[in-house]
């Protein structure tokens, strides 16, 4: 499903919540954990990029998403925070990247894809899912409604913020329960687990560019993606559970291929010195990620018509 409006996404993951013992975010849901099963189903809506605020157990998060092309941020205050400050560090990162933004705590990973199409092409400023009279989420955010959310300064989080919004709110009604479940209280619900679990049938295609051998693919894409966040290529190697060397390696090859240079070095210091995209390799990137969106939402057409059985309904 085709939108026209470029639709980002940010997950919170910074607070020390748990269910019957376990942290919630890497509970077990059938054979994924919360969220991998999330940003799985983020993604097979066709959202991009993918922010994780992380802060409690920051690095066991990271390892798990670690190649599953997310942008994790990790939020040092997590422990004095309150969730909407978690919130609005994702916003504020993700603004410029996108033209709105799905929003949705880690706990709740049963949204339908679906549900999460009805919300994107709504377009609404702010568009709140509603099933059988119950609000849920994720929420809807246009990206130009952000600032004033993020101005906001009562105390009822997101949900004060965007009842307080001048432009008002959109109710979206679905038929998805998963919009209000908690993670701890899926399993044991075989039928829609079942159910939850044909969404993320897909054709998996992995965009390369190519000469005599691979120039730029998904991991350098990534790479680069998180270099263009944390500016340090150590940290975006960490965080790709990828050595320091690895990384430069990487960079160097595709750097030699393409005949130009894609980040800005400055050397030195405690953390490896400082790394920026060139404007060659902001462009590279954009119409790489470009291409690839397209290519996916190609494939996946042709997947549905050549396997109907596993078309999402």
């Amino acid at each position: 499903m085709e939108n026209k409006i470029r639709t980002g996404a940010v997950i919170t993951a910074a607070r020390a919540d748990f269910y019957r013992g376990e942290f919630k975010p890497l509970l077990e849901i059938g054979a994924l954990s919360a969220v991998q099963r999330l940003i799985l189903t983020l993604r097979q809506a066709g959202c991009s990029p993918i922010v994780l605020v992380t802060g409690y157990r920051a690095k066991e998060l990271e390892k798990a998403v670690s190649k599953m092309g997310v942008i994790c941020m990790h939020y040092g205050e997590y422990e004095s925070a309150q969730m909407f400050d978690t919130i609005k560090a994702g916003l504020e990162y993700i603004k410029d990247l996108c033209g709105q933004v799905i929003c949705t705590p880690v706990d709740l990973p049963m949204v339908s894809v679906h549900t999460l199409h009805q919300l994107m092409d709504s377009q609404a400023p702010l568009g709140v899912p509603v099933y059988r009279e119950r609000k849920g989420h994720p929420v809807l955010i246009h990206t130009s409604v952000i600032p004033e959310l993020l101005s906001y300064e009562g105390s009822r989080g997101l949900a004060g913020a965007m009842q307080s919004a001048s432009c008002g709110r959109t109710l979206v009604q679905v038929e998805d329960e998963g919009i209000l479940l908690r993670a701890g209280e899926v399993n044991g619900n075989e039928e829609l687990l079942e159910e939850r679990s044909r969404q993320l049938y897909t054709a998996s295609v992995t965009v390369r560019i190519m000469k005599e051998q691979q120039i730029f693919g998904p991991g350098t894409a990534q790479l680069l993606t998180l270099l263009q966040y944390t500016g340090s290529m150590k940290e975006a190697c960490r965080q790709m559970n990828m050595s320091y060397t690895k990384g430069w390696t990487i960079i160097n090859r595709a750097e030699e291929q393409l005949g130009y240079r894609v980040i800005k070095r400055q050397h030195g210091g405690k953390s490896g010195g400082a790394s920026f995209l060139t404007e060659e390799g902001n462009s590279l990137l954009r119409r790489y990620e470009e291409m690839e969106d397209e290519i996916r939402r190609m494939a996946q057409n042709v997947f549905q018509e050549k396997f109907p059985e596993f078309a999402v309904k």
